[in-house]
């Protein structure tokens, strides 16, 4: 009987396993969610940490190249760009010396150092192409290609680098994403303009000799903090104004986060916000370029 009943039973089906309910599941997106976005602020800043490295190396490498050609030219650093008009304008330097016939092997001295002369001293150019025909202007995107490997392209700055010929005033020039302003005195620029100083460094004075007293406190290039009052097209036009600034703030794009700054030692200080505690303006640039009225900013 027994033996019967044991062959007419049926075998048990496995139990179901229980499903997750839609409250359940609704949590753990909830959870996900709470999780990226603690997540995404820590990665956003981890990577513009990462940026402000390589803008320092940059910078270093900067230091490197003008301690290099100093020592070829009697303690001289190479001299920051110069118009022909006199004017100096720190974000720019000549591509080469095709524009200064007749200068010779002295006219950095008068005009700025080339990007050509840099070069020899392992300022690596990258993929930056050369400047158009008198008039022209080439804008490269600064995420672009060899871009990321020319020491002239901060990867933090959205300004594009500008390769260009406007008049033979300018001549070839690059513009890059750091300020050169080795070589500046106030003999060698403008004292004011209009009853606006150029010179306004304050205690950043630029750095002009390897044996300069104070040469860690003298300035030879920094991250590019500039504000123009008129709009050219490799501006990045923030809050009204066109600007280009490196590391701006995310909820202040008219001010630098951060800046790198390079003294005439060869070190390389980084500047937090509160370098910069009042909004960019003519009470606190450090020089005043006259053609567009145009401040940059490297000092306090």
């Amino acid at each position: 009987m027994r033996q019967s009943q044991d062959i007419n039973r049926r075998p048990r089906r496995p139990a179901r396993g229980r499903g997750f309910t839609l409250i359940e599941l609704l949590v753990v997106i909830g959870i996900i969610g709470l999780l990226v976005s603690i997540l995404l602020p820590s990665l956003a800043r981890a990577r513009e940490a990462s940026r402000r490295t390589v803008c320092s190396s940059n910078l270093h490498n900067w230091g490197m190249a003008c301690h290099a050609f100093a020592a070829d030219h009697r303690g001289v650093f190479p001299m920051a760009f110069h118009h022909r008009g006199g004017t100096i304008f720190p974000s720019v330097l000549n591509d080469d010396d095709s524009g200064d016939a007749g200068a010779g092997p002295e006219g950095w001295k008068t005009n700025g150092v080339t990007v050509q002369q840099m070069a020899d001293y392992g300022l690596t150019r990258g993929d930056l192409p050369p400047p158009g025909p008198v008039g022209s202007l080439v804008h490269v995107d600064a995420g672009s290609g060899g871009l990321n490997r020319s020491m002239y392209v901060c990867p933090s700055s959205t300004s594009p680098v500008a390769c260009y010929t406007y008049d033979t005033a300018w001549r070839n020039c690059i513009w890059g994403h750091y300020m050169y302003v080795g070589g500046l005195t106030e003999q060698t620029v403008a004292h004011d303009f209009g009853g606006m100083p150029v010179a306004n460094w304050r205690n950043k004075i630029p750095a002009v000799r390897q044996n300069d007293s104070n040469l860690a406190q003298r300035v030879l290039a920094a991250d590019e903090v500039f504000i123009a009052n008129s709009l050219d097209p490799v501006f990045i036009v923030v809050g009204g104004r066109p600007a280009r600034i490196n590391h701006p703030r995310a909820n202040d794009p008219k001010r630098p986060d951060f800046q790198n700054i390079l003294f005439g030692d060869g070190h390389v200080e980084g500047m937090g916000r509160e370098y910069y505690p009042d909004p960019l303006g003519t009470s606190n640039y450090s020089t005043f370029h006259w053609v567009n009225g145009g401040y940059f900013f490297w000092g306090r």
